[in-house]
């Protein structure tokens, strides 16, 4: 059962990262009980970051109409158009991906552990936090 289990939340999962950036982030936020608005910072570097990445195992690395609508979608203006190569060229980009991805992850596992916590006067309730 724990397999059945498994790839149920996997086929789940899956499904989100097929959806509009917008959608992907309200079903997410929904699903951890968590304001989207903690996550809005760092959506945009997220939703660039697994574009280019889906560029790069899908498409040779080359932009396609997929790749700009999802940046254009969370507002952010691309510097490429159909059919450059958008290989990653610096260190920068990576260091910046990676600080965002964190800064990301904090953002969840820090609401995700004061969901979890007791209650203290700084830490959301259960209640309130799946209301959010």
């Amino acid at each position: 059962i724990d397999e059945v289990i498994d790839k149920a939340i996997n086929q789940y999962l899956n499904g989100l990262m097929y959806k509009k950036p917008l959608e992907y982030l309200e079903d997410l936020a929904s699903l951890l009980s968590i304001d989207k608005q903690m996550l809005l910072p760092f959506w945009p570097g997220f939703v660039e970051s697994k574009a280019r990445r889906d560029i790069g195992i899908h498409n040779d690395w080359i932009c396609n109409d997929t790749y700009l609508r999802k940046v254009r979608e969370v507002g952010i203006e691309s510097e490429y158009k159909l059919g450059d190569l958008i290989i990653p060229a610096d260190h920068k980009y990576f260091i910046d991906c990676s600080t965002n991805q964190w800064n990301l992850a904090m953002a969840i596992s820090d609401h995700v552990l004061a969901w979890m916590t007791p209650e203290t006067p700084n830490t959301p309730t259960k209640t309130s936090a799946s209301q959010a």
